[in-house]
């Protein structure tokens, strides 16, 4: 029914702080006039500084990615969410364009999303070689997300950098959507200072 979902979502949540990036932007439907994005979101309970939302090479459907900056008592921390190509090709270019937007930035940062592709891939493999993150769930136990009711793929993820120390890390059980949710407990290591870099 059009309504802000991110809003929305931040509302129930108890959320104040979130940013939304629409990377389909489509015409109205036949006799209305409202038009329809489609895209990713960062819902936060701490204060957001500033956010872009960049386009990555597609083909087909545009994908994009989110990030944002986050006030965490003090220290930006770099949040980014995404959701990668259907094909080995775009992910693969996707991948290096989020490896080059997340190296501008020094100090702890998180990025998450649906990538389409199981770790043992070469486009996660790509990431985790060429960046500082990890994968959150690496080790646990099938961390499968996909597809609901039955998973059996693990394609949605979140990665951590430096000056981050995860725990907690679990899928949680919904039919809500057709992925399942996974969530992570993340903590800032104690540093004293934090930098980043760009605009």
């Amino acid at each position: 029914n059009f309504e802000d979902q991110t809003k929305k979502i931040a509302k129930l949540l108890g959320y104040n702080h979130y940013v939304y990036g629409a990377n389909l932007n489509l015409e109205p439907n036949t006799g209305d006039t409202k038009r329809r994005e489609y895209g990713t979101a960062i819902i936060s309970k701490y204060p957001i500084n500033k956010s872009t939302n960049t386009f990555l090479t597609s083909v087909g459907e545009q994908r994009g990615l989110l990030h944002a900056t986050v006030n965490v008592k003090g220290y930006p921390v770099q949040v980014y969410n995404t959701h990668l190509g259907l094909d080995e090709a775009s992910r693969t270019t996707q991948i290096e364009e989020i490896i080059t937007e997340s190296s501008r930035f020094e100090g702890p940062s998180v990025l998450m999303g649906d990538f389409n592709t199981t770790p043992e891939t070469a486009e996660i493999q790509k990431l985790l070689t060429g960046s500082t993150f990890i994968d959150s769930f690496s080790g646990i136990e099938a961390p499968f997300t996909f597809p609901v009711p039955n998973p059996i793929k693990q394609i949605d993820y979140i990665f951590t950098s430096d000056f981050i120390n995860i725990a907690n890390q679990r899928v949680l059980f919904t039919e809500a959507s057709d992925h399942l949710p996974i969530i992570t407990t993340i903590e800032l290591s104690k540093v004293k200072t934090v930098s980043y870099q760009g605009t």
